[in-house]
């Protein structure tokens, strides 16, 4: 069976990534951004940028724009609709109201703190954990069709419900945003001379904090 379209809204790091990674295993894709130079960027790597989205859906935008991503976009009646925000039970909430069983949560455990089509690399998601909603009113169609889109880029897959997903991920990743910011605000605080001194282990512990905030608030 011929796998479905793919279609990416939103074409900065993650969106841009995940459509480049797809052309590059040979899928068809179409891309849209509010930005014409990500729109330019993305159909240089090959995807189609258009209006017209079908098959899976991707929202690739922070999750504060998710709400309003597909304004103005013809989304077909039939497409799967998924997302790659870290927070999964409020997106449930909007989303799965608006799209009902269409609506398949997602989230690649990848990414760096690079953000904006510049930081495009179809390699991002390889060997990646990617997060696949499943929850007791999913159509399991629909979540292997989102789930076939993580494999395709070369990530793993982990079923998990929304609630299950946001308690782990707050340990793992949102927790380090949080310890991140305080160790910047810390050397911040103690002074240049203290910044001066400041070497590797510092980077590495407040590298987290140049990600777009958009992608780890809701």
């Amino acid at each position: 069976m011929q796998a479905p379209p793919v279609a990416v809204v939103g074409l900065g790091q993650l969106g841009g990534s995940l459509a480049a990674a797809l052309v590059a295993a040979g899928r068809t894709v179409t891309g849209w951004d509010t930005d014409p130079a990500a729109r330019d960027a993305a159909a240089a790597r090959g995807v189609t940028i258009g209006r017209a989205l079908s098959g899976v859906v991707v929202l690739a935008t922070p999750i504060p724009a998710l709400g309003t991503a597909l304004e103005d976009l013809d989304v077909a009646a039939d497409a799967t609709v998924t997302d790659l925000g870290s927070v999964k039970v409020p997106v449930l909430a909007d989303l799965g109201a608006r799209f009902g069983s269409r609506f398949v949560g997602g989230h690649p455990m990848c990414g760096t703190e690079r953000s904006g089509h510049a930081a495009t690399d179809p390699e991002l998601f390889r060997g990646a954990r990617w997060a696949v909603c499943l929850e007791p009113g999913t159509e399991l169609p629909r979540w292997l069709r989102v789930a076939e889109v993580a494999l395709a880029v070369g990530a793993s897959v982990v079923p998990v419900t929304a609630a299950e997903h946001d308690a782990a991920v707050a340990a793992v990743s949102h927790v380090p945003h949080l310890l991140a910011a305080a160790l910047a605000a810390a050397a911040a605080e103690a002074g240049p001379l203290a910044l001066g001194l400041a070497a590797g282990s510092v980077a590495r512990g407040t590298r987290v904090i140049g990600s777009d905030p958009g992608f780890v608030t809701a």
